[in-house]
């Protein structure tokens, strides 16, 4: 399931924009807007197994998604329930849980989001 799903978009087409566009060919553009993260609550951390990981030199959110997953696109899973926006707030030591099974985050993330 895309990370995409359900998300609102914006259209990026005003005079402010006409020299970007210009030089890329374009019209405008479409921006996903940022999506609203539902609340980890008690009912969905009571379905979830927390595996222990330390982030180390050179990881990132897709490689560990990757690893953990078998899927790189789930890395925004590991984010939300770490409450990292991306890999610049991660430090080299710093134990992050990874959350399973994975399914359920995403059907949770979807119904409620």
């Amino acid at each position: 399931m895309s990370r995409y799903n359900n998300r609102t978009t914006t259209t990026l087409d005003r005079d402010q924009y006409r020299r970007f566009l210009e030089e890329r060919g374009r019209t405008n553009i479409i921006h996903y807007n940022s999506p609203k993260f539902p609340e980890k609550t008690v009912e969905i951390i009571r379905q979830l197994e927390l595996e222990n990981y330390v982030w180390k030199m050179g990881d990132n959110f897709y490689n560990v998604a990757a690893n953990k997953y078998g899927d790189k696109d789930l890395w925004w899973v590991i984010a939300w329930y770490n409450e990292k926006p991306s890999d610049a707030y991660m430090r080299r030591g710093e134990l992050i849980k990874v959350p399973r099974p994975v399914e359920t985050i995403v059907s949770y993330f979807y119904s409620n989001g």
